[in-house]
Order: C-alpha cells, then sequence, then structure tokens
C-alpha cells in the first residue's frame, strides 16, 4: 500500500496516508471504512479474506457485501510453501510423506485465525491428504521466526512474506502457485504445485492478492476515478521493477469484476473451511 500510494499520490496530486488499523483478521479497520463518510476519500486494502470473512466470525463490525464495496486490486502474488533452510524436507514429496506417518505432528504457522495463510495452509492439507497442526502468530515476521527456530514445520503463504529469506537461503521453497504452468521468472528453481504433484493447487485461488474498497454509498464515478488512478500507477515503471522484486502480478480490475471474483472465491473457500472443520468465532 506504501509503494502505490506514494505513486498514484504524485499523480493525482493529493497526498495519501497509510494508517494501519490491526486486529480480528482486518476487520477492525474495515468496519472503521464502512461507517465512514462515502466521499471517496476513505479506503481500506482487502485481500482474500474479504471473500469469506463470514465463514469465520459470527459478528462483525461491518456487514459483508453490503457496507464496503471492492474498487481494484493492486498486485497478485504465488502463494509458497516454505520450510527452514536446514530443514531435512528437501521436497514437496518429502514433507508430505512424513506429514502422513506422523498426522497432526508438523505444524504450519499464519498471521492469525482467519488470514489468508491460515485459510491456504488448509486447502494445502487437503490437497496433500495430511493433517497439520495450526499455530497461529501475530504477523508473517513472527511465523518466519518461528521456522527458523524449529518451533513451526511451514507456512503457505504469498511470496513477498519471504524473498529475502529464500534469497539468502535462510527459507527452502518446497513449491509455488502457477496459472499459466511455468515457474516464476524470481524464482526459477522452485517448482510448481504441478511439478510437485499438488497440481489441483495451481489455481487462482493459491494466489494472494491485495486490493481496495470504500464505504458503501460512494459515488460511482469516484470509485471509477480510484480504480483509474491505481491502475495507471501499476504500469508504471517503480512498480513494476517492485512487483517484479516481490514475484508478483500486477492487478488493476474492474470494480465489478473483483467482486465477481470475490464470489467465486466465497464458494472455494467455504468448501475449505468445512473440511477443516473451522467454524464461525
Amino acid at each position: 500500500m506504501r509503494k502505490i500510494s506514494e505513486i498514484v499520490s504524485r499523480d493525482i496530486g493529493q497526498p495519501i496516508v497509510v494508517e494501519n488499523v490491526p486486529g480480528a483478521s482486518g476487520n477492525i479497520g474495515t468496519g472503521q471504512v464502512a461507517r465512514a463518510t462515502p466521499d471517496g476519500y476513505t479506503l481500506v486494502a482487502i485481500n482474500p479474506t474479504f471473500s469469506y470473512v463470514k465463514y469465520l466470525f459470527k459478528q462483525l463490525p461491518w456487514a459483508p457485501g453490503a457496507e464496503v464495496l471492492p474498487v481494484t486490486t493492486l498486485l497478485r502474488t504465488p502463494d509458497v510453501v516454505v520450510v527452514a533452510g536446514d530443514s531435512p524436507y528437501k521436497t514437496l514429496r518429502d514433507l508430505i510423506d512424513d506429514a502422513r506417518a506422523r498426522p497432526g505432528q508438523l505444524s504450519f504457522g499464519t498471521g492469525g485465525v482467519g488470514s489468508p495463510p491460515h485459510l491456504s495452509g488448509e486447502a494445502f492439507a487437503q490437497a496433500g491428504g495430511i493433517t497439520l497442526t495450526h499455530m497461529p502468530y501475530k504477523g508473517a515476521a513472527e511465523v518466519v521466526m518461528g521456522i527458523l527456530s524449529g518451533t513451526v514445520t511451514l507456512m503457505v503463504s504469498g511470496i513477498p512474506s519471504f524473498t529475502s529469506y529464500l534469497q539468502s537461503g535462510a527459507l527452502r521453497a518446497l513449491a509455488i502457485a502457477s496459472r499459466d504452468g511455468q515457474r516464476s521468472v524470481v524464482f526459477p528453481a522452485i517448482p510448481t504445485y504441478r511439478e510437485a504433484g499438488l497440481p489441483q493447487l495451481d489455481a487462482p485461488t493459491s494466489w494472494t492478492w491485495t486490493g481496495l474498497a470504500v464505504p458503501h454509498g460512494t459515488p460511482q464515478a469516484r470509485i471509477d476515478f480510484l480504480q483509474q488512478a491505481f491502475a495507471r500507477a501499476q504500469q508504471t515503471p517503480d512498480y513494476q521493477a517492485y512487483l517484479l522484486s516481490q514475484a508478483s502480478l500486477p492487478g488493476g480490475i474492474r470494480p465489478e469484476a473483483l467482486a465477481a471474483q470475490a464470489r467465486e472465491e466465497q464458494q472455494y473457500w467455504q468448501r475449505v473451511t468445512e473440511r477443516a472443520g473451522i467454524e464461525a468465532q
């Protein structure tokens, strides 16, 4: 958000302030935006949690599908399965075989219940036919420290959480999501899920995205203005270089396309949560 906001701010001549509002898988911040004046000046960053949040929380400070409207996406990043650089698991098959032999003894870390890595980890376990123990932390950085210390076995998340650790060798990636069958240009040594034996995870739902939303009632002209401004920013050399460094792809889709995408993801993640036995809290 900070990177692209700088670019958009220069383009439209309007300062953009990024405020971190943590808590409840982003629902506290989303609730604040839902209650804000719908004038196009208050936005909230969203991710796939936007699609399935109602399956995880009984009480929310905002009404999914009613109080905030999607604007556009800012980037798409492939999920990757990572373990410690000195882990005995050299391949995804090594990890899956051990997990099947020791059900529940391997763990996956996440940034909290209901976070994208939580659902991605559950989807991975279901695809591999294994049982993993969920270990929620406050954020990805803490999970990485847990992996490096040996407290946590693995994490499944968007690759930007790990780029520097992968480049240094501190972490090892066992598989990465692909939508076209090709390996990552930035990390060509990482096999795709298909190559690693889980072709069903080479799908759009294995790509984490970041997007924007505004309060319900925001004029369509303001929504269109924002979508176009953030789409232009994604085509600048500065942002393109940033995306490449993060092994990610641009977004920029229209509001109606993002809404349709969220509806499709909702069905997929509902099945994942039901199979995992995750009940709304």
